[in-house]
């Protein structure tokens, strides 16, 4: 077998494989293929079965699982709609392709304007771009006057130096459902919370815009920057284990961790 037909056999080879049709659970695990935004491709009955979503609904994706792609449909909300039923297979292999560039990861899109960093009393407002490094985030929806979410604080602010220093590219985002932003902004300063912080009057509607569904706190969600769930508090164990979901983390990060700690 010669040198050109081996080139040429592993070109074909190639090409093959770009062609190769996407599968659901593929697509479920490769978050790297999501598009930003998804449509329906057929009408969908909508949950509450009182209205019909018409074929071309457009929404934006959270996130692929279980077989369905999760749509925020503005309008019509938050909805689950089977993969098949939308032509997110259609955009993921053009995206593996290359036929179009994959988009900044879907969850960055979503966060510009809606964090302020609170050592800074000026509170400005994170633009997006501050987040398009990021690799990792750790959601963190709160309430400040909790017992169980002022311990929790402890923990990851003595984590927060080491884990910034060792790998950069994640960062806790903190989502405070406190009752009003006087009480949020005092305990930010009493308890010296360094990671940005959601605005109060947008935390909380935003607590459900990305289906994260944290009904009991502290609540913690390990996202990548797609927005595909590696970690949840609450549905991944028996019972809301938050440090568990932290360990998680650091385990992803150990090699730089334990880097760190030798210099």
């Amino acid at each position: 077998m010669n040198k050109l037909f081996i080139c040429l056999y592993a070109t074909v080879l190639a090409s093959s494989l770009l062609r190769a049709e996407i599968s659901e659970h593929e697509l479920e695990a490769r978050s790297d293929l999501w598009p930003l935004n998804v449509q329906t491709t057929e009408e969908i009955q909508a949950p509450e079965g009182v209205r019909t979503l018409k074929t071309g609904t457009r929404g934006i994706l959270l996130r692929v699982e279980n077989g369905k792609v999760i749509l925020d449909t503005g309008r019509w909300g938050i909805l689950a709609i089977p993969i098949a039923q939308t032509n997110i297979l259609e955009l993921a292999h053009k995206v593996a392709s290359e036929e179009v560039p994959k988009q900044q990861g879907n969850v960055v899109s979503m966060l510009g304007g809606k964090f302020f960093d609170p050592q800074d009393e000026r509170y400005q407002p994170f633009p997006y771009f501050e987040f398009q490094s990021i690799d990792y985030f750790l959601f963190y929806y709160t309430n400040s006057q909790d017992e169980a979410c002022i311990h929790l604080n402890e923990t990851l602010r003595s984590d927060y130096e080491a884990i910034k220093e060792a790998f950069s590219e994640v960062e806790i985002l903190m989502i405070p459902l406190d009752e009003s932003n006087e009480a949020m902004l005092k305990a930010i300063k009493e308890q010296q919370i360094p990671w940005p912080t959601m605005f109060h009057y947008m935390a909380k509607g935003y607590q459900n815009a990305l289906h994260h569904e944290p009904k009991e706190l502290p609540c913690l969600v390990l996202t990548d920057a797609n927005g595909k769930v590696l970690a949840h508090s609450l549905k991944d164990y028996d019972q809301n284990n938050p440090e568990a979901v932290l360990a998680l983390l650091k385990e992803k990060l150990t090699p730089n961790l334990s880097e760190n700690a030798e210099r």
